[in-house]
């Protein structure tokens, strides 16, 4: 019995049995490299995996688009977080407000009382000291603002224990 070619019509191209066809579709077909499937393609244009070549050759280089069917493609941009929006994802619980309510009252900065709720004064208290620090002014909290605020809150915290322990008669 004789060898056909890709669907059983005769001899593959150059009289080649289908093996040979098959042994170079095996050789190429896990190929990550377009110009390896083309070649398959090439030598078997009408071949046993032709289709499933020109698949694999469409996903690693993308659809051929000519000119008159070319579509700008428009990915919607996401919209950039909002400072409350990133404050919110620090999930702080109402313990952590308070703390960072009374580290601005000790820094100098009036937050209202420390209830753990940032009204009004509570945030015109972290614009002005973000201020004082150079940051952006937006009176909410980030990672970053919360950690200079909390070191600069430990910092003070720190010399009024020196000055504590150096005065005469107080805390003996």
């Amino acid at each position: 019995m004789e060898d056909t070619g890709p669907g059983g019509h005769g001899p593959g191209p150059g009289n080649e049995p289908a093996e040979v066809e098959l042994l170079f579709w095996e050789s190429v077909k896990d190929s990550l490299n377009p110009e390896e499937l083309q070649a398959y393609l090439d030598r078997y244009p009408a071949g046993i995996f032709a289709a499933l070549a020109r698949s694999r050759l469409r996903r690693l280089t993308g659809p051929e688009v000519t000119p008159d069917e070319a579509v700008l493609e428009v990915t919607p941009e996401l919209p950039a977080p909002t400072p409350e929006s990133i404050e919110m994802a620090l999930s702080l619980d109402r313990e952590e407000r308070r703390r960072i309510q009374r580290g601005l009252a000790l820094l100098g900065f009036d937050p209202g009382s420390a209830d753990g709720l940032f009204g009004q004064r509570t945030r015109k208290a972290l614009e002005t000291w973000q201020l004082s620090q150079k940051m952006a002014a937006t009176g909410y909290l980030d990672a970053q603002v919360s950690r200079v605020l909390m070191a600069a809150v430990k910092s003070e915290t720190s010399i009024i224990v020196q000055l504590c322990q150096q005065t005469p008669g107080f805390g003996s």
